[in-house]
């Protein structure tokens, strides 16, 4: 197979999608681990979040929403909602980060097997992402973040949505690297 075969000619456009999801990738992580700084209401869950995976975030604000006593009712159903959609959008950025093949692997006699489940990576047998099917979980990221995003917003005062960056602007103080 050669890459003419694979390369619809679309090759920058998947490119640039896929920057796409890694962008969005990061400020979802983020809004994730200022929920969970939220959900604790404590500077210091910042430690614990730092660098922990979207799927450890998501556990463990649902773990703490459910016995949080200060967030009820429909606040923490709409929370619950806006993470089992960042869940689900999670999961199709590890579908996709995980079982893309390049054309040009491709040409180079790669297998191009996907390391997903059956169906979640495009039609045709080297799993080469069209360049809309890559735009689309970078939009069902982005979404995802923003549901969160609105979820907290209507559940926690403004100190705690900022929370999460309390830590580290005291770090950038104490430090002397503040702003003047």
């Amino acid at each position: 197979m050669t890459a003419q075969q694979h390369d619809d000619g679309r090759v920058d456009e998947r490119l640039q999608n896929l920057g796409r999801v890694v962008d969005s990738g990061k400020k979802l992580d983020k809004a994730l681990r200022n929920a969970f700084c939220s959900i604790i209401g404590n500077k210091y869950a910042a430690v614990l979040a730092d660098g922990a995976s979207a799927k450890w975030l998501i556990a463990n604000c649902r773990a703490v929403l459910v016995r949080h006593r200060g967030i009820t009712g429909e606040h923490r159903a709409n929370i619950l909602l806006a993470l089992d959609t960042c869940d689900a959008a999670n999961a199709r950025r590890g579908e996709l980060v995980h079982g893309i093949t390049t054309a040009s692997a491709a040409a180079d006699g790669e297998p191009g097997r996907s390391h997903c489940s059956p169906g979640c990576a495009p039609d045709s047998e080297t799993q080469i992402w069209p360049a809309e099917r890559i735009l689309e979980v970078a939009d069902e990221i982005s979404a995802a973040d923003t549901r969160l995003l609105c979820a907290m917003r209507n559940a926690v005062s403004p100190e705690l949505m900022a929370i999460g960056e309390a830590l580290a602007w005291e770090e950038r103080r104490d430090s002397g690297t503040r702003c003047e």
